[in-house]
């Protein structure tokens, strides 16, 4: 199922890294990016964590909640090498 994605509560202007809305939607686009639930929440929140490699060849990670019929994103940022090991190379 897909989801109209909510932006709105990311500040891309103040993000260090300079992660555009393009390269947000070049992971979410990307079939071989990696999703996990994040343990902890009630499944109606549904809280995610997508992993993959961007249009600009970095592996971004974004954390995510299904609110209603959207897919609201809460966070996006550059993965360390741990983030990379641990989300997206699964040890």
């Amino acid at each position: 199922m897909e989801f109209e994605l909510d932006i709105s509560l990311l500040n891309l202007a103040a993000d260090p890294d300079r992660i555009s809305l393009a390269e947000i939607l070049s992971v979410h686009r990307n079939h071989r990016a990696r999703w996990r639930e994040i343990k902890g929440y009630p499944k109606s929140l549904y809280y995610t964590i997508q992993s993959g490699y961007s249009s600009k060849k970095r592996i971004l990670i974004i954390t995510s909640r299904i609110w209603g019929d959207k897919r609201q994103l809460l966070e996006v940022s550059v993965a360390s090498e741990d983030q990379i090991d641990q989300f997206y190379c699964g040890s």
